[in-house]
């Protein structure tokens, strides 16, 4: 009776793994991408939800709301009332201080102060530009001061 040999012969392990290197270096830099946008998807949306709820607070409490952003940085803060602006972003995770997600940082400072009792916010100027940058993305946010509204323009993905 003859013996019969099971397993693969080096030919198809070698054309296994060539058609698995190929479709590796296809699919990385899409998922490279894919994770990158979630971040700053995920980043722009705790920004939004964070004005959101600090408008919020400043319509149902008597006390102004400043939240502030740094160039650079991953941090921003919920100032309390007349709190000082800190010089240098926040360190670890509060309930005042948040973290944008690995990767994604401000472009330029930010400040935005809500005053009770409506949450107005500051009139300096009509409206507030925040922008969120990472490797190979900018995200740009826009809150416009006399509606409080966030228009948010998100980047093309290929």
């Amino acid at each position: 009776m003859k013996q019969l040999k099971t397993g693969f012969t080096i030919i198809e392990l070698i054309v296994v793994f060539t058609l698995l290197g190929i479709l590796a270096a296809i699919a990385g830099p899409s998922f490279s991408r894919f994770i990158e946008t979630s971040r700053l998807q995920y980043s722009q949306q705790l920004v939004e939800t964070t004005i959101g709820k600090t408008f919020s607070f400043a319509r149902s409490h008597p006390e102004t709301r400043t939240i502030h952003g740094w160039a650079g940085s991953r941090s921003f803060s919920v100032l309390p009332p007349n709190g000082v602006t800190p010089n240098t972003p926040c360190d670890t995770e509060s309930e005042t201080c948040h973290h944008l997600d690995r990767g994604v940082t401000f472009e330029e400072d930010f400040s935005i102060t809500f005053t009770p009792p409506y949450g107005d916010i500051d009139p300096r100027e009509g409206e507030t530009l925040i922008r969120l940058n990472s490797k190979n993305y900018t995200v740009q946010m826009i809150l416009y001061h006399a509606s409080g509204l966030v228009e948010t323009l998100i980047p093309e993905t290929e």
